[in-house]
């Protein structure tokens, strides 16, 4: 009776023993984060995949996508799709083996997308920054097109940034560094000629009225450090 006791006993310290790195493995590939921390332990990987299509041609919430005021137009028909990509971060490993595994997503280092160690509102902040930037292109592109002139106008200014307190948005850029300046591209090959810590001339038109101001460059959050004033 005492040998069947001490097997059995043998059997469930194997069976609780064992069980122990099945249960942390399990908890590696679905846990995000350590409980009662800010430790987190998502992979530092994004899965790219296909978002979803906009017809340009239509509306998004009773609003044309593409609007064109001051040029005549003509009528339209059919769709002009444009397609978008959808990127996931902060997967846990479970969540990115998954995708790998059942999904057509590309698995790429976190890095190519996003600058590291961002927070949630930072990524969000990241974000519309870079879609302002898009929706800026398009229009130097269709302006260009029209054979119009173009502005460079600042949207907005993060908070905390080098420009905080210095531009403000609706600020109409004309001259960088004593050179006019008109597009946004040539607002930021005059910033990126110059190093974080140097200073840059800004001349802006606010209220009617010029303005110079000076502001001293940042860096960006990225590998290679970049110049940045952060208004977009």
């Amino acid at each position: 009776m005492s040998k069947a006791l001490d097997a059995n006993n043998r059997r469930w310290s194997t069976l609780v023993w064992g069980s122990i790195p099945v249960v942390l493995l399990a908890g590696a590939l679905t846990v995000d984060h350590i409980p009662g921390t800010d430790v987190r332990l998502t992979v530092p990987y994004a899965a790219e995949g296909p978002g979803p299509t906009f017809d340009t041609l239509g509306e998004v919430d009773g609003e044309p996508v593409v609007d064109i005021q001051g040029a005549d137009t003509e009528d339209t028909g059919g769709h002009l799709n444009m397609t978008t990509v959808s990127v996931r971060t902060n997967m846990t490993l479970g969540q990115a083996l998954g995708r790998w595994i059942a999904t057509d997503d590309t698995i790429v280092p976190v890095e190519q997308i996003l600058p590291p160690d961002l927070g949630e509102d930072e990524v969000r902040e990241f974000n519309q920054q870079a879609f302002v930037a898009s929706e800026a292109s398009a229009t130097v592109a269709a302006m260009h097109y029209l054979d119009r002139p173009t502005t460079v106008v600042v949207h907005d200014v993060v908070e905390g940034a080098a420009s905080a307190g210095i531009l403000h948005p609706a600020d109409r850029i004309t001259a960088i560094a004593g050179k006019e300046v008109s597009t946004p591209s040539e607002v930021q090959d005059a910033v990126r000629a110059k190093t974080p810590g140097e200073s840059i001339e800004i001349t802006v038109e606010r209220d009617n009225e010029p303005h110079h101001e000076t502001v001293e460059l940042g860096r960006t959050r990225t590998k290679r450090a970049k110049p940045c004033w952060a208004s977009s």
